[in-house]
């Protein structure tokens, strides 16, 4: 384990923790070495470098292998060829860009036209550093093998980051080269038998059940296992047995026990019966009579009319469950015990959220084998006394597959034929809402009209598309869906992937989708328009730093409270559909100054909750040959505490062949939706990964010659994407500033959506600005700024029943674990130094967003808690859950008490609340937010009540009058409405 002396380790994370044994290179040094003095010089690097000893290392052979050398770049040179001779050779940093020629090195050489890749600059790095160099003099050859061989080596950079620059890549697969902490690796004595019901149970009760791949219209494979495949009547045998294969011979055997196994139990299931009634039975006719009257009429009205007219989740609920007891038969049930707790496992399904899963292991809770006379061969007799281990887990076997097949056989490809699933934009995000398929039929109509009538899409014949991609004229083709909205239906497309079923349209033999395509193109247009974005800003990190500086600009008092300030804020009408395209055209050129660009790839690792996360970063560069550790430092800027290496990739990509894309990507975005195929002739395309850019680029040139630069000396104001935020202590700047965007801005076609134009003033009639009194908090994207101060305070009006925010998947961790988790990331999300930072927030200010941000959490720690009693049995009530619980939200205070100073110190912010209240805030809040749930977490309140006590017992009396304050000043604050 690390040495919690080593200070550069915490800067690591948890990422070199994962390691067997870590260390500072000082020490390893002393280790390899004992009798070595280094010097002063070589001492302080040492100290800074950090090592990881590996598991898993190169054969003993491999040194033994080695030509004495007396100089590093030798050595280094002869380590390298060495390694090439041995297996995983390429898993290593060192032999990154080498391979063996004939026995000697030599570096690789690309391949594919316009690409390289260049000589190893980790060996560059070690050769060529006199740090190094007075090493390797130091601990000499045998040494210095010993540590580039049995060691990873990590050279710091700033932000709490390094560079990897020997042993195995942790990009490779890590299990191979680390431990996993706190286990055992234990040696299989045999490989487990695939086909064993023990393993297949295993298998199939971690399998997970979605409703996420019903979403959008996905149609599913009509496979023998999809009931819904089979419609011609009359029901046959083959059928029959077609069907029973599929639902219980998983593992594909033909053996004549597993065959006869089958057909004894689709015989007592009643499988024929069940063919018959599925065959016979109008599922249509089912669907209305569970559905009301409302939800039977989908024609006639407008979008919103439509839009309305989803079949709510107690209708479908009663068409499934209606649709099961008609079509299986009663003896399938096994029991009125079994068929009630089957029937609320598929309840549980359909009421998923998108993205959540449940696992087979919980659908089947409190599910009993034996009562299931079917699959124990005991019709109406009188069961065994004792049934044989092996005899018991066939059985289990039969009843999982045959649950399984339920719900993924019948009940998912019946919602899949008879709705279109989808989620809704707003504070219900993740809900999902079924519309029959005559109505949404009609609403995509709506859609496509609502396009094709403002001059958006145009119709185009497929022939035509042929020939464009066979041209190059067009990137790819993207799947068109729409979103329904309260009132309106938002377009969105799915550039990320390449559509199915196109293989007449596009006929390259490996597609890429239309993002693939752009992905380099994208790293050349931040890197060129990185300071020409004007007020645009593409996160909130940016908000931060540009209102401390207004705040400053304008000397503005943390207890100033008679100033008056002038606020607007505008959303753009159809911001992405109303880009003219020829002028975003001419602003790329000019932003493009050079005639070439190269792009280097380097590989990022972080640790997120445990897990180690890798992904490709692209660098652009204007030189082929520029040093690593340039590129590194320049990662290491916008990373904190990742681990970096040289992906040893470089690509050329010419301004020419970058317009061209980019015009191809504008003027001919191919589009289908309902069978058909549009091309997109006004706009840009919503769903690539570029739009956000662009649409910032074009505003942004709107902004320097329309707007004028006496908004940015006179106020403040600000744009994300589509919402423009402009503050002002000048009446006259304000009118100005509204009468110029009320009015629009033809020639960027820049029109405002009046309906979500907020003021807090008013203009009179004769022209004079008056300030609203009565407002005094202005919302903004999810910030309440005040209007005389100019604090903030976090906005939590959105939230209206949390459930509906909220993703809660099934997790195999313990639930300790999952539920510490879920309480980081709940705190995580608001620990932003716009909402902490005491230079420019007062202290009560700051103890209001804490609070707030605490109570918010803890009614989300609240569900994942009701998810835990529901899926894994846990105890909330029980003295040791409410210990652990208690334990864990102190735990998870520290930490984000230590993030909130992290956080603060490297936006040059100061966090100035100490810990004792910030663990007061933490334990009021939740304190608060579970006394409205006793009967669940009575021995929770009980120990939080006594630690506030002892809490309150240490603390001035002015803090805790203070804090009371702040407790119920934020009483009437909209989170305390949220329904849980």
């Amino acid at each position: 384990m690390p040495n919690q002396h080593n200070g550069f380790i915490g800067s690591l994370g948890n990422l070199l923790g994962l390691y067997k044994e870590v260390s500072s290179l000082s020490e390893t040094i002393r280790k390899l070495a004992p009798s070595v003095s280094l010097g002063k010089s070589v001492l302080q690097y040492a100290d800074r470098v950090a090592t990881a000893h590996q598991t898993v290392l190169p054969p003993c052979n491999v040194t033994q292998s080695l030509t004495t050398c007396t100089d590093i770049k030798s050595t280094i040179h002869c380590i390298v060829e060495v390694l090439l001779q041995y297996p995983d050779w390429d898993a290593h940093v060192l032999t990154k860009g080498y391979q063996l020629v004939n026995g000697l090195v030599c570096p690789l050489v690309g391949t594919k036209f316009l690409d390289s890749e260049f000589p190893n600059q980790a060996v560059d790095i070690i050769a060529n550093s006199l740090q190094w160099s007075q090493l390797f003099e130091c601990i000499g050859f045998e040494g210095f093998c010993n540590l580039m061989l049995q060691y990873a080596v990590f050279v710091p950079l700033d932000n709490a980051s390094y560079i990897q620059i020997s042993g195995y890549l942790l990009t490779t697969n890590m299990s191979r080269f680390m431990l996993p902490m706190r286990k055992v690796p234990v040696k299989p004595t045999s490989s487990p038998d695939l086909n064993h019901p023990s393993t297949r149970i295993s298998s199939l009760k971690k399998s997970n059940v979605s409703m996420s791949h019903l979403c959008y219209g996905c149609k599913l494979p009509l496979s023998p296992g999809n009931l819904m495949s089979y419609h011609t009547k009359p029901a046959t045998n083959s059928e029959v047995k077609s069907l029973s294969l599929a639902i219980f011979n998983d593992s594909g055997s033909k053996s004549k026990t597993c065959m006869k196994r089958i057909q004894k139990v689709s015989e007592a299931i009643g499988m024929l019966c069940l063919m018959k009634k599925h065959k016979s039975i109008s599922y249509r006719e089912l669907l209305k009579k569970a559905s009301s009257a409302t939800s039977q009429n989908p024609f006639g009205g407008d979008a919103a009319d439509l839009i309305s007219q989803h079949v709510p989740l107690s209708e479908v609920k009663r068409f499934v469950v209606s649709s099961l007891l008609q079509v299986v038969p009663k003896l399938a049930w096994g029991s009125n015990r079994n068929k009630r707790l089957v029937l609320k496992a598929v309840l549980e399904v359909l009421s998923l959220h998108n993205h959540e899963t449940r696992s087979l292991t919980h659908l089947t809770r409190g599910i009993k084998i034996s009562e299931y006379n079917w699959v124990t061969g005991k019709m109406g007799e009188k069961q065994y006394t004792h049934v044989p281990p092996s005899q018991s887990l066939s059985d289990e076997l039969m009843v999982l597959l045959w649950i399984k097949w339920l719900i993924e056989g019948f009940v998912l490809p019946l919602i899949n034929k008879y709705f279109y699933v989808t989620e809704r934009g707003g504070s219900t995000r993740n809900v999902l809402f079924f519309y029959t398929k005559d109505v949404w039929s009609q609403i995509v109509q709506f859609g496509i009209k609502d396009l094709t009538d403002k001059h958006i899409l145009k119709p185009i014949k497929e022939g035509d598309v042929s020939c464009l991609l066979q041209d190059s004229k067009a990137l790819g083709v993207s799947l068109l869906r729409f979103l329904p909205k309260t009132e309106s239906l938002r377009p969105i497309i799915n550039m990320k992937t390449v559509p199915k079923g196109l293989e007449g349209v596009i006929r390259d033999e490996k597609p890429q989708s239309t993002n693939a395509k752009l992905v380099n193109i994208l790293a050349v247009l931040k890197y060129e328009s990185l300071n020409k974005l004007g007020c645009s800003m593409l996160g909130f990190n940016e908000f931060y730093k540009r209102w401390k500086d207004f705040l400053e600009r304008k000397s503005v008092s943390l207890d100033e409270s008679n100033k008056s300030w002038y606020m607007i804020s505008v959303d753009v009408l159809n911001c992405f559909n109303t880009v003219l395209s020829d002028r975003l055209m001419m602003l790329l050129d000019r932003i493009l100054t050079k005639d070439c660009y190269y792009i280097r790839g380097c590989h990022v690792i972080k640790v997120n909750n445990g897990s180690i996360k890798m992904y490709f970063k692209r660098c652009v560069t204007e030189a082929a040959m520029v040093p690593f550790v340039e590129i590194a430092d320049r990662v290491s800027s916008s990373h904190h505490n990742v681990v970096l290496s040289d992906a040893m990739s470089v690509k050329l990509i010419s301004k020419e062949m970058i317009l061209y894309t980019l015009e191809c990507h504008l003027k001919n975005n191919i589009v289908k939706v309902n069978g058909q195929y549009f091309v997109q002739v006004q706009g840009i395309p919503q769903g690539s990964i570029l739009s956000t850019l662009l649409c910032c680029i074009y505003y942004a040139d709107m902004e320097a010659r329309c707007i004028g630069s006496y908004i940015r000396t006179e106020g403040f104001f600000v744009r994300l994407v589509d919402d423009f935020l402009y503050v002002t202590d000048k009446a006259d700047c304000v009118k100005s500033f509204d009468a110029l965007l009320s009015g629009g801005i033809s020639q960027y076609n820049c029109y405002i959506n009046k309906n979500k134009t907020k003021r807090n003033y008013s203009i009179t009639d004769n022209g004079k600005v008056t300030k609203c009194v009565d407002v005094e908090w202005f919302n903004w994207c999810g910030l309440l700024i005040n209007t005389t101060n100019l604090q903030i305070l976090v906005d939590n009006s959105r939230y209206k029943n949390i459930r509906d925010c909220l993703t809660i998947s099934n997790s195999s961790i313990v639930p300790a674990h999952s539920l510490s988790i879920q309480l980081i990331q709940a705190l995580s999300l608001k620990c932003v130094p716009h909402l902490l930072d005491s230079q420019f927030l007062s202290n009560g200010m700051v103890l209001c967003n804490l609070y707030l941000n605490f109570t918010l959490s803890a009614i989300k720690f609240h569900c994942y808690i009701k998810y835990c009693i529901k899926a894994h049995g846990l105890q909330s009530n029980s003295r040791a859950t409410a210990s652990e619980i208690m334990r864990m939200l102190m735990s998870t205070t520290r930490q984000f008490d230590h993030r909130a100073k992290s956080v603060c110190k490297r936006a040059i912010g100061v966090y100035s609340v100490p810990l004792i209240v910030c663990n007061w805030l933490s334990l009021q809040s939740f304190y608060t937010v579970f006394k409205r749930k006793k009967s669940l977490y009575g021995r929770l309140l009980f120990l939080m009540k006594n630690v506030l006590q002892r809490i309150h017992e240490s603390m001035d009396e002015n803090i805790i009058n203070l804090l009371l304050e702040i407790v119920d000043r934020c009483s009437n604050d909209p989170v305390f409405s949220i329904t849980y």
